[in-house]
C-alpha cells in the first residue's frame, strides 16, 4: 500500500500555525503562541523530505511523525 509522494497533500507551517490559533480562540485554557516556531518548519520539511538519510515511507509513518514532532 504505497502511496505515491506526488498525490499527498502536507499541511505547511502556515496550516500547522492556523489550526493551532483555532484550538487556542476555541479553549481558554490552551496557552496562545508558538514556542519555538523554527520546530513548526522543522517537522514539514522532516515529513516531505526526511532527514538524516530517514524518509517516513507510509501515510501512517507520515502522520506518526508528524504527530509526535508537534507534541515535542
Amino acid at each position: 500500500m504505497d502511496e505515491d509522494p506526488e498525490s499527498i497533500s502536507y499541511l505547511s507551517a502556515e496550516d500547522i500555525r492556523d489550526i493551532h490559533e483555532l484550538i487556542v480562540e476555541s479553549n481558554a485554557e490552551t496557552p496562545a503562541g508558538v514556542a519555538s516556531p523554527g520546530d513548526i518548519e522543522y517537522t514539514v520539511e522532516h515529513i516531505q523530505e526526511g532527514h538524516f538519510g530517514q524518509v517516513p515511507e507510509s501515510l501512517h509513518e507520515k502522520a506518526f511523525q508528524l504527530l509526535r514532532l508537534i507534541a515535542a
